[in-house]
């Protein structure tokens, strides 16, 4: 099943007065991070443009692993007027009604639904009738065109929430066996992922081992890349010294041979001068020497050095 969390919140804000994205914090009973969102999409109408802050008034410390503390992906469906059905009386009052074949009394009420896709938690929902809520001055708001293609879209499924959960390339509508065997998958995922981090904690190659049992690929290559990366600038690093390792090996090579006469002191700054180790060279020799290595130390920051090496380069 998904990630369902409402008991759990303690309070949490969110963010929708910029258009096209949907950003806010979670805090969770028993849980010092709080669930930072990033998400893509915007709320329903009701609370689209608005930040919406809720406070759960009776919450129940979480003492299982929680959720990713970053949730990026797309929204779903975020709204305030969700219309659920409340008993009026406690529920274990009412379950026991039903096993007696009685109906408990109920009243519809508005219920905050909050509904999220993350790429590391899954699906997640929060849903209660309870929340205290505070909803501000919309910064925006739909046009009747945008709300009628708002609700197309998710009629069709082609909201990226839709298409993020049809994991399987199933385009047909879901009906309630296909929804449950969904909510098991992710059930089994969030399981799964919950046992992983403490089984390899201290594993040098922890995070490898972790994408390839959780079949995430995406992870997989982007550790690849940068591995690649690093061991690219390792290279490049090791190419640069050893030039400059050459350049100095010539430079001295070539004031061991070449005998100097000894230097005019009238004629210093003119004729000759004294390079950083405190060798006599001539100036325009100085100027050529610094020049080449600040050349060097540029090809190195831009990274040329493994794929742009050019041969005369580097003889000269």
């Amino acid at each position: 099943m998904a990630w369902r969390l409402h008991e759990h919140v303690l309070r949490g804000k969110i963010d929708n007065r910029a258009r096209g994205c949907v950003t806010g914090e979670i805090w969770l009973a028993g849980i010092d991070q709080p669930l930072v969102l990033e998400l893509t999409g915007d709320c329903a109408p009701d609370v689209a443009g608005c930040e919406l802050s809720f406070e759960n008034p009776n919450p129940i410390p979480m003492t299982t692993k929680p959720p990713a503390p970053q949730q990026r992906g797309p929204a779903g469906d975020i709204t305030a007027a969700r219309k659920v059905r409340v008993f009026d009386v406690p529920f274990e009052e009412a379950l026991a009604m039903c096993r007696r074949g009685e109906t408990p009394p109920e009243h519809t009420a508005n219920s905050l639904y909050l509904e999220w896709f993350s790429e590391r938690s899954g699906r997640v929902v929060v849903e209660s009738a309870d929340y205290r809520l505070q909803i501000s001055e919309p910064a925006w708001r739909y046009t009747r065109e945008e709300i009628a293609e708002r609700e197309r879209r998710i009629a069709e499924d082609e909201t990226p929430f839709a298409i993020a959960i049809i994991q399987d390339g199933e385009t047909g509508e879901w009906d309630e066996v296909r929804y449950e065997q969904f909510l098991r998958e992710s059930d089994a995922l969030t399981e799964r992922y919950g046992r992983l981090p403490e089984k390899y904690k201290d594993h040098p190659d922890s995070e490898r081992i972790i994408a390839r049992e959780m079949g995430w690929r995406w992870l997989e290559e982007a550790l690849d890349r940068q591995e690649q990366e690093r061991e690219q600038g390792q290279e490049q690093e090791k190419e640069s010294e050893d030039l400059k390792a050459n350049v100095d090996e010539n430079e001295d090579e070539f004031e061991q041979n070449d005998e100097l006469p000894p230097p005019d002191p009238m004629c210093e700054g003119i004729d000759w001068v004294r390079d950083n180790r405190g060798h006599i060279s001539h100036p325009i020799r100085e100027r050529a020497h610094d020049a080449l290595h600040a050349l060097l130390d540029e090809l190195k920051a831009a990274g040329h050095f493994q794929e742009d090496r050019d041969e005369q380069l580097a003889d000269l």
